[in-house]
């Protein structure tokens, strides 16, 4: 199981309660505003958000796979949503030199039930240019 799996139950930041649509995840104050707002539209299944702001050539690791462009990425995200039903907690996010990393916890219906996740966003000036997920 990794990130993009499945019908997300609901972001909750990393002091607990359910956050709103208009801000970001506890876990996520203060991270690239980019960042935060394409772990929201994963979150919320806003797959057309999530490559708004991709850049055209982005790539995609989950899985083992590679998904390149926003063409594939496209089926990856619409593919992973109908797997598992989860529920997202962001964690924290930190600066790993030029990337930003973010640590989320999924708890569901997948083997094992809860898992943690890292994501690997680089970006390209205010896009997603990569983000690989690996737990």
């Amino acid at each position: 199981m990794t990130g993009a799996g499945g019908r997300d139950e609901g972001v909750t930041g990393a002091a607990g309660g359910r956050t709103g649509g208009e801000a970001p995840p506890d876990g996520l104050d203060g991270a690239p505003a980019v960042v935060a707002s394409w772990v929201r539209a994963q979150v919320d299944g806003d797959v057309g958000g999530q490559l708004a702001l991709s850049a055209p050539d982005v790539e995609v690791v989950d899985d083992g796979r590679t998904h390149l462009g926003r063409d594939q990425v496209e089926v990856w995200a619409r593919r992973a949503r109908g797997e598992f039903r989860y529920r997202t907690t962001v964690l924290d996010w930190a600066p790993d030199g030029e990337d930003v990393v973010v640590r989320a916890r999924l708890d569901g219906d997948f083997p094992g039930a809860t898992v943690v996740l890292r994501y690997r966003f680089t970006l390209a000036g205010e896009l997603v240019r990569r983000v690989v997920i690996a737990v």
